[in-house]
């Protein structure tokens, strides 16, 4: 899982000016954790294409092996490991999804072009903003982030149990780090069934066709676990309705 090299060189050799965004610490929609030998191969394709990377670091600290951040297998930014990378970052996935701030780290001869671009959008975050992220910042610790790590793998381990024994004919990928799940369907589309769980179930999943550009991954489901235990619960046994009657309705000819 994760992004795919190769594809990615096959991509750039056909793209003028390429660029290649890349989510390292937590590959979205998967979860996936970049490798390091798949990040050297990755700026190797990326220095021989001429390509910019740009590495979202929105989800470093959400890795959910018991180490952390600081275990043996945590992410290693590649901008750590090529200068010319460049780096982004948010407030939003780790606080509240409400905090639009984030930060960016480039390359000395981009850093003024990307401030006058983003001086000619507008002259910054709101103020309030600002402050409720200073004041975050400042008191988040270790202990915190280790609390909120050990929460949202409590919810992963949760949603994993739900889907096993309600809904046991999905595939369930285990994700190592990040806020959601992928799943894949014993279905050729997922796109009719989320349509129905979010309509019909209220329960809002985003279907494979949706996070695929070129239209693969028909058959994936992507399942976010950032919600309470009670919400997931809720959540799964909806699921499980609308996948009884999708099942129905695929039976009957009927979608």
């Amino acid at each position: 899982a994760g992004i795919d090299v190769h594809a990615v060189d096959r991509a750039a050799s056909h793209t003028h000016a390429p660029i290649v965004y890349v989510d390292p610490a937590a590959h979205h929609p998967t979860g996936a954790v970049l490798s390091r030998l798949r990040a050297e191969s990755l700026l190797a394709v990326a220095r021989r294409r001429d390509a910019v990377v740009v590495e979202d670091l929105s989800q470093a600290g959400l890795t959910l092996s018991p180490g952390g951040p600081g275990h043996a297998d945590a992410v290693r930014p590649l901008a750590a490991a090529d200068g010319s990378v460049i780096a982004i970052g948010s407030l939003s996935r780790t606080f509240w999804a409400g905090l639009r701030i984030g930060w960016l780290r480039a390359p000395a001869p981009l850093r003024g072009y990307l401030l006058r671009l983003r001086g000619a959008a507008d002259l910054g975050p709101a103020v309030p903003s600002q402050i409720i992220a200073a004041r975050l910042l400042a008191a988040a610790d270790t202990g915190w982030y280790h609390d909120l790590r050990r929460a949202l793998r409590e919810r992963r381990d949760l949603l994993l149990d739900g889907l096993e024994r309600h809904l046991p004919a999905w595939k369930r990928h285990v994700p190592p780090a990040g806020l959601a799940m992928w799943t894949t369907l014993p279905v050729a589309e997922t796109d009719t069934f989320a349509h129905l769980a979010g309509n019909r179930f209220g329960v809002l999943v985003t279907a494979g066709t949706a996070l695929c550009f070129d239209g693969r991954h028909r058959d994936g489901l992507r399942l976010s676990f950032a919600e309470s235990p009670a919400t997931l619960g809720t959540a799964v046994d909806r699921l499980a309705v609308a996948w009884e009657e999708h099942s129905r309705r695929l039976a009957s000819g009927v979608v």
